[in-house]
């Protein structure tokens, strides 16, 4: 019990003013809720690495149900050199958008158990 009630407490002292958090943890069905953390990011750095140089661009943004990833694929950390003879390919933009749940179910106490398997 001490370990839902300190993840509540962070997440009240590092929650956003931009949505209720109370709303959203009655939004959720479960009992845990990820509301407000790390859902306003907005970053664009310049990676000069050698098999990159260009812009890494992505944002964590929420609309009260969902957690939304978007960006332009560039990763915004140092890469190994590419292409290699292993990996033909070159780093290039793409468009990333994606949507997780702020409500997240445990699947397994122990992590043994992978996703779609029963």
């Amino acid at each position: 019990m001490k370990k839902y009630y300190l993840f509540f407490v962070s997440l009240y002292l590092f929650s956003c003013d931009d949505l209720s958090i109370d709303l959203i943890i009655s939004y959720c069905s479960g009992e845990y809720s990820t509301a407000n953390v790390l859902t306003d990011i907005d970053e664009n750095i310049y990676n000069d690495d050698e098999s990159v140089n260009a812009y890494s661009t992505y944002s964590w943004t929420t609309d009260g149900s969902h957690r939304i990833l978007n960006g332009n694929g560039i990763p915004n950390h140092e890469v190994g050199r590419f292409p290699n003879s292993n990996n033909l390919n070159t780093i290039s933009e793409q468009n990333v958008s994606e949507r997780f749940t702020l409500c997240p179910t445990i699947i397994s106490e122990s992590g043994l158990e992978v996703v779609g398997q029963q």
